[in-house]
């Protein structure tokens, strides 16, 4: 391969993002990445505390491009429905993180 091909391969899989993964961590943590393996937007269950063990009080997430940075909260307690388990409150309140960091994500591409 040529150095002309391999840039440009190389800024394709730069601009390629992958969906929402766990980072293997108890509780789990998500992240996105380029193709490049840089995390750009993280969903942190470890931020914020924990009310009972292993059940997070807020969901902290975090997107980055460049040096533009976003970040935020999701209070765990406000994803609750009536006779919700705790563990279908916390993925709830996941969700809202994942969709909270992928619209920051979309300002901030565009303010890049």
């Amino acid at each position: 391969m040529d150095h002309t091909t391999i840039m440009v391969m190389r800024e394709t899989m730069a601009k390629a993002i992958t969906d929402w993964m766990s980072d293997n961590s108890s509780p789990s943590n998500f992240v996105r990445e380029t193709g490049m393996g840089h995390v750009i937007a993280r969903v942190d269950t470890h931020m914020g505390g924990y009310q009972w063990p292993h059940t997070p009080i807020v969901i902290g997430w975090r997107v980055q491009k460049g040096n533009t940075v976003d970040y935020g909260m999701i209070v765990v307690a406000e994803c609750a429905r009536e006779g919700d388990k705790p563990k279908e409150t916390v993925a709830r309140a996941i969700e809202q993180a994942k969709a909270a960091a992928d619209a920051a994500w979309e300002e901030v591409s565009k303010a890049a």
